[in-house]
């Protein structure tokens, strides 16, 4: 990770991954019930895929955990609705910008938060504001790797070019 290499730190990704662990233990223990809890950290931390998303340089384990708030979020039913659906929306276009492959995950929480502004009766309030949350979350990444790759979500999709680049094929197997 740069921000590792800035600081001096050479686990920092482990340190954010771990903190999405964290994320993902106190706000379950906010919103589920206390003898649903135990069962679902023994379920989170017994997982054998746990210590792989912890100790790998791969932004994964937090972006998920954002992805099980978004979730929870849009689960509840409280007060300040329309905040809270916007803050889903946030967390889930955060999770799409760090991997782009978490869209297969995202794109049902984004139509069901659309699903419940619809009811709520303020769905062109939310489309406009998770627009904005595109245009200043995930559009400038698309915007650099459209300058200096060819396509927006590069190197994904470079295999699937007529004339690939073997360069950023190899790049893109790597990370």
């Amino acid at each position: 990770s740069l921000y590792g290499l800035y600081f001096g730190l050479e686990n920092f990704s482990q340190l954010i991954q771990y903190s999405g662990l964290i994320i993902i233990i106190l706000i379950s223990k906010q919103y589920l019930k206390e003898k649903n809890t135990y069962i679902f950290y023994i379920a989170i931390l017994s997982s054998p895929v746990l210590l792989f998303l912890i100790s790998t340089q791969k932004f994964l384990l937090f972006p998920s955990s954002l992805i099980f708030v978004s979730y929870l979020l849009l689960t509840e039913e409280r007060e300040g609705h329309f905040r809270k659906l916007l803050i889903s929306n946030a967390l889930i276009l955060f999770a799409i910008g760090c991997k782009i492959t978490f869209i297969f995950i995202s794109v049902p929480l984004l139509i069901y938060s659309f699903y419940l502004s619809i009811k709520s009766g303020k769905f062109l309030k939310l489309l406009i504001f998770t627009t904005l949350l595109f245009l200043l979350i995930n559009f400038p990444s698309y915007v650099n790797n459209f300058r200096f790759y060819g396509d927006p979500i590069s190197p994904s999709l470079e295999g699937f070019k007529n004339n690939p680049d073997i360069a950023i094929i190899n790049f893109s197997n790597m990370i």
